[in-house]
């Protein structure tokens, strides 16, 4: 009769009406080492409404059918159904897997009001036991594995994973990295029903471990050993599985725009390139997040490949850009860039004077700060020589030997009313030149390609020292 059941629903299923009740959904909730738990919702019925709900299971190893027939309402009592809510009830079933061989199991739950074989509905579950034990896999350090203790800060837990034969199993979990080597020892392992891609649930045992986040800060090693005693009788047999797996925190190795670690200048309506490269294992997901200010962010983007080229379509899109990544979600490496408009004028911050201490002719060294803003930055610096309130040789660069000018990048902003402005410190370095000789003054002109700034009054002050 029950085959005839499967046959009847398998040409019912053609001529189903939109009226058709709804599915019954099924999934294993618990396992056990002699059992496994069955979770089946219904909405095919009033709760209510008593109705039979078969349980077939067929070995494509051993090419065998056995059914059990059950009576499942929301106010029965024997598989321990309960109300979700006014129109769905849910059963749970035992599967009794003391006696179950190796092998390959098709599980089909069909459901009818009792009465009304007319109306039907199913679900597949399909079981794995293998024959012997298998090789271990690990997750990646997650923060969300349930079996684990959650909420402890900066912890991470790893779960490893072997298919097994039915049975119990033990497994033992050590590691070592560059200042630590710890061995957790042997413990019993938990039964579980590993879901592969393919939908097939595998009979498997469960260990995991809660670890510090930062002992994976620089690399660490793990060795699994999952150990299962299969009797057979009066014949024991002891299998043995290992495996070992590295891990190692996600950390930002450099973070470019356009090439550039520090920000660039990008006009309206042009392209920027933003790079963001992570060394890790495995490595955890990038994030891209552009704000007005590193402490305000408001867009954030998935930042799954190395590059990313963006273009400046809005004034939204010019601020601060910042590439994190990492397992702990609370403490994430992170690299900033600045993306801005291009200034038309560059100025001075303040008016003062900016005074040289130099102090010898021979292989000395003497350092003025000179602070002016402007996007792009510097691209040309020219010394000359005041004399007599009026500058000689104008427009001749005196970048004589032994006269040097570099310029130094700072990363800090500062942010005006329609955009930011980036802040160059230029550091003027003067080698083996004594610049106190009958030259008290200087004149420095900078440009950024879009417009020139002189820093007058550049005097040198300090006594002169012989080297004798």
């Amino acid at each position: 009769m029950f085959v005839y059941q499967l046959v009847f629903f398998s040409l019912l299923t053609c001529v189903q009406s939109l009226e058709t009740p709804k599915n019954v959904t099924c999934k294993i909730s618990q396992t056990t080492f002699k059992s496994i738990l069955v979770t089946c919702k219904t909405q095919l019925f009033l709760p209510q409404s008593a109705f039979s709900l078969n349980f077939t299971s067929k070995s494509t190893t051993l090419n065998d059918t056995s059914s059990i027939e059950l009576n499942c309402t929301s106010n029965s009592s024997n598989v321990q159904p309960s109300q979700v809510h006014i129109d769905m009830t849910t059963c749970l079933i035992q599967i009794n897997t003391t006696h179950l061989e190796p092998g390959y199991y098709d599980l089909q739950l069909i459901a009818s009001p009792v009465g009304n074989d007319s109306s039907v509905e199913s679900d597949t579950i399909r079981l794995h036991f293998p024959k012997e034990l298998q090789t271990p896999v690990c997750t990646d350090p997650s923060y969300d594995i349930p079996a684990c203790t959650i909420g402890l800060s900066k912890m991470l837990c790893v779960s490893c994973v072997a298919p097994i034969a039915l049975g119990k199993a033990r497994c033992s979990i050590f590691y070592s990295s560059t200042y630590n080597y710890i061995d957790f020892g042997s413990s019993p392992a938990h039964p579980h029903m590993l879901l592969d891609q393919d939908n097939v649930n595998t009979y498997s045992a469960e260990c995991y471990e809660t670890l510090d986040l930062n002992m994976f800060k620089d690399g660490i090693k793990f060795n699994i050993n999952f150990t299962q005693v299969i009797e057979n009788g009066d014949t024991y047999g002891t299998s043995v599985s290992s495996a070992s797996y590295y891990f190692e925190s996600t950390k930002i190795i450099s973070f470019t725009v356009d090439g550039n670690s520090v920000g660039v200048c990008t006009n309206m309506g042009d392209n920027f390139t933003l790079s963001c490269e992570t060394r890790g294992s495995p490595l955890a997901d990038k994030y891209l997040q552009l704000g007005p200010t590193l402490n305000n962010g408001y867009i954030i983007y998935s930042f799954p490949e190395k590059e990313l080229t963006r273009t400046i379509m809005e004034t939204y899109d010019y601020g601060y850009y910042m590439c994190s990544t990492g397992q702990d979600p609370e403490h994430r490496d992170s690299k900033s860039v600045y993306v801005v408009a291009p200034d038309q004028t560059m100025k001075r911050d303040n008016q003062t004077y900016y005074k040289l201490q130099y102090t010898g002719i021979n292989n000395n060294t003497a350092f003025v700060l000179i602070e002016v803003t402007g996007c792009p930055e510097p691209s040309t610096m020219t010394l000359f020589r005041k004399e007599d309130d009026f500058v000689k040789g104008s427009g001749v660069d005196i970048l004589t030997e032994g006269i040097y000018l570099t310029y130094i990048r700072s990363p800090r902003l500062i942010q005006s009313s329609n955009q930011y402005k980036a802040v160059g410190y230029i550091n003027v370095t003067f080698l083996n030149k004594d610049l106190t000789l009958n030259l008290p003054e200087y004149r420095l002109n900078v440009s950024n390609g879009l417009s020139n700034f002189t820093i007058i009054d550049f005097g040198v002050y300090g006594k002169f020292k012989s080297p004798h």
